[in-house]
């Protein structure tokens, strides 16, 4: 009976550990990716503002809105995405 607790509280132990490791990775992965979409945000932000002050778009500020655009919606989702694996990670343990 003594092997069996030993052996319950090591995988227990192990378990615990691979848990805190992945609370950890999802912590920083969520710091990083709010830093970087703030960031974006910013420029997204700027880049409306600079629209609203004209009337009319030249192409150039067609083409520039659209990568900032699609730079934020590419970062929201990879955002998304990786908090969604390691939720998915998170539950399986």
């Amino acid at each position: 009976m003594g092997l069996l607790n030993i052996v319950v509280k090591d995988h227990r132990k192990k378990h615990y550990s691979r848990m805190h490791d992945l609370r950890e990775e999802v912590e920083l992965l969520i710091c990083e990716n709010i830093n970087k979409m703030n960031k974006i945000e910013e420029m997204y932000l700027q880049s409306i503002q600079s629209i609203d002050r004209r009337t009319e778009m030249t192409e150039l500020d067609k083409d520039g809105w659209s990568e900032d655009r699609g730079l934020y919606d590419r970062l929201v989702f990879e955002y998304q995405e990786k908090t969604g694996e390691l939720m998915q990670r998170w539950k399986k343990n």
